[in-house]
């Protein structure tokens, strides 16, 4: 493998999730890389076929796959999604060389048509989701509420949410928070692809994807200067009226895409089966798209009806402001006003 002369034997994150191309590489060891092909990264010949069994033998078993001759140690451990194999860690060197521990990695798909995400049970483990949301469908928000950008480019990514571009790839690393508030490195790999699926079978935008743990943060160094976004966070906790949320809508589809705030208490927004499907009063949706229409060029506001948690709906003041996440991609910057009795 061309890892480099001096560079330790490595186990290697292979994607397999863009459909007729063909797999590439996006980590090395613990170390992430920029989806090279496989003819690029491998200079012995073979390898290629051994990849190529590597991925029929996980399929075929729906785990993990090894192939030991007198020569060589063939190693896949995979990455699935449900039935669609998104990835696996590979292994290929002498027999005679130990064979490491590789780090931990997730699969994950994000539905931009519908706003919605899940991902496998290896990830639910890494970011540590609530058991009872293993295998559920959230809101796009729920997974952005445990997440925040290390690179800057948060603002990229969600203007691909709102693009849709089959065919895009992105890659980045973000800050995962648990449970309990540790937080570690998620670098992620994906791809966006047309795939049909939902109820009535129809062809979605989803973003299709791998994250893999680059290590655990320590935010409780001294001298660490608080992020900017940690600085943000802080400045609109102390400029918010009582009862005020801030979020993320999207204005083509009326739905959340994150809270920039903490979340507002008794609404509806994971998308989860414990609570009523988030939505928008029918009535209400035609102001809301004309608010959304108009934005570009005025600020609205109005009071629409938001279903609860309990399936009820609560009527909340909202104010709405354009705001751009790059020079072709706008989104509603959303203020809620709760009632402060719910609060």
């Amino acid at each position: 493998m061309a890892q480099g002369r001096k560079s330790p034997p490595n186990w290697l994150l292979i994607e397999t999730f863009g459909g007729n191309k063909k797999p590439t590489v996006v980590g090395v060891g613990g170390r992430p890389v920029a989806f090279i092909p496989i003819d690029k990264f491998f200079e012995r010949k073979g390898v290629e076929e051994e990849l190529r069994r590597a991925i029929v033998g996980c399929i075929q078993t729906r785990g993990p796959w090894k192939e030991i001759s007198e020569e060589r140690h063939i190693e896949a451990h995979p990455l699935f999604l449900g039935e669609e194999l998104h990835g696996l860690w590979f292994w290929s060197q002498l027999r005679s060389v130990p064979v490491p521990e590789h780090n931990d990695a997730g699969a994950w798909l994000i539905d931009l048509t519908s706003l919605t995400a899940i991902g496998s049970p290896e990830w639910a483990r890494m970011a540590d989701i609530p058991k009872e949301f293993w295998g559920q469908e959230r809101s796009v928000a729920a997974m952005f509420n445990q997440v925040d950008t290390s690179d800057q480019r948060e603002d990229s990514a969600l203007a691909k949410i709102e693009q849709e571009q089959a065919g895009e790839e992105h890659q980045g690393e973000w800050h995962v928070e648990r449970q309990d508030e540790s937080k570690w490195r998620a670098h992620f790999s994906l791809r966006i692809k047309e795939v049909r699926r939902g109820p009535k079978n129809e062809i979605h935008k989803c973003s299709i994807g791998l994250s893999q743990n680059r290590g655990e943060i320590d935010d409780s160094r001294p001298d660490a200067a608080p992020s900017l976004a940690i600085l943000e966070h802080r400045y609109l906790s102390a400029i918010r009226e009582p009862g005020e949320h801030h979020a993320l809508i999207s204005m083509t589809k009326l739905k959340l895409i994150r809270w920039v705030t903490d979340p507002a208490p008794g609404i509806s927004w994971q998308g989860v089966a414990s609570e009523a499907p988030p939505a928008i009063h029918p009535d209400d949706i035609p102001a809301a798209l004309a608010i959304a229409k108009a934005l570009p060029s005025r600020s609205g506001e109005g009071m629409f009806r938001i279903r609860t948690v309990a399936g009820e709906w609560l009527p909340v003041p909202i104010k709405a402001n354009r705001v751009e996440l790059d020079t072709e991609t706008e989104a509603a910057y959303v203020r809620i006003f709760l009632p402060t009795h719910t609060v």
